[in-house]
């Protein structure tokens, strides 16, 4: 299966089985996530000095493959592979976003806990 459908329908099963508090939580949250993650990412590109990127590509291969009988015979499969390629990178531009992306986080930190406080009162366990 195609792996980033293969997290997404993994998070979406997480979900269903997730409280109600919990989901208004990570609904909540999820900007300062986004902002977070995208964070941490600048940060990694500033500390390589250039950035990735990922492209998931089919590769065609010949495995041995068997009939409901048994027999084996040679097939196509395609497998998933994962390629990564150096980006370069405005280093300038990535501090600037990055020092953007701070301050809001500062700014979403106080509203999630709000909401988080409001959740946990709307939907107790």
């Amino acid at each position: 299966m195609y792996r980033p459908i293969s997290v997404l329908l993994s998070l979406l099963v997480l979900a269903a089985c997730a409280t109600p508090q919990k989901q208004c939580i990570a609904k909540a949250s999820l900007p300062l996530r986004k902002a977070e993650r995208k964070a941490k990412e600048i940060e990694g590109n500033l500390e390589r000095g250039y950035a990735v990127h990922r492209q998931t590509i089919l590769v065609p291969t010949v495995d041995l493959c068997k009939t409901r009988d048994g027999a084996a015979y040679r097939c196509f499969e395609h497998k998933h592979r994962i390629i990564e390629t150096p980006v370069a990178i405005d280093a300038e531009e990535e501090r600037r976003k990055l020092a953007a992306l701070k301050i809001m986080i500062a700014e979403e930190v106080p509203k999630v806990a709000l909401a988080t406080e409001t959740c946990i009162a709307q939907y107790p366990e």
